[in-house]
């Protein structure tokens, strides 16, 4: 019976999460309408540029929205996850057999390795929560999670072997 605190991060505000992420396509797209609009000098440029800042704010807004901040073992193989989903603060709990740690990267990025995030998955109950490299969340603690999941993981799998 063991009561485990696996991460834990300080709780920041939606837009504390977003703000510094939104600075590489701000520069994207002013570059974008400055270099066009001087080569051109058709307002077509403008409207480029805005749409695709636009698009990256959109995707900025949906990847800052959940937001996990802890993940704690509980007696009975239980699993507590605390998240915000923008600034509302949740929980949800379930076994911990049937939670599934995946570690992804977002396909469609040029350097996509930048880009990662990890999925929780209830199977039983098909709750899924996505937290992307935001925040306190960096590439590093993603690994440190998944590091720390598998070799239970591994057990699970050689106790089943046997």
């Amino acid at each position: 019976m063991r009561n485990e605190i696996l991460v834990h991060v300080n709780g920041k505000t939606y837009m504390q999460r977003i703000k510094p992420t939104l600075v590489g396509p701000v520069i994207f797209a002013t570059f974008v309408i400055a270099i066009g609009y001087l080569g051109t000098e058709s307002p077509w440029t403008l409207v480029a540029g805005l749409l695709l800042f636009s698009l990256y704010f959109v995707e900025r807004l949906y990847w800052g929205r959940i937001y996990i901040t802890d993940i704690e073992e509980l007696p009975d193989e239980k699993l507590k996850i605390t998240y915000l989903d923008k600034n509302e603060v949740k929980e949800y709990i379930g076994d911990k057999k049937s939670f599934r740690l995946q570690r992804s990267s977002v396909w469609y990025k040029m350097k996509a390795d930048r880009e990662q995030y990890i999925t929780l998955k209830d199977e039983q109950k098909g709750f899924v929560l996505k937290q992307f490299a935001l925040g306190d969340w960096q590439e590093s603690m993603i690994n440190q999670l998944v590091d720390d999941w598998q070799p239970e993981m591994k057990d699970s799998n050689l106790a089943a072997a046997s």
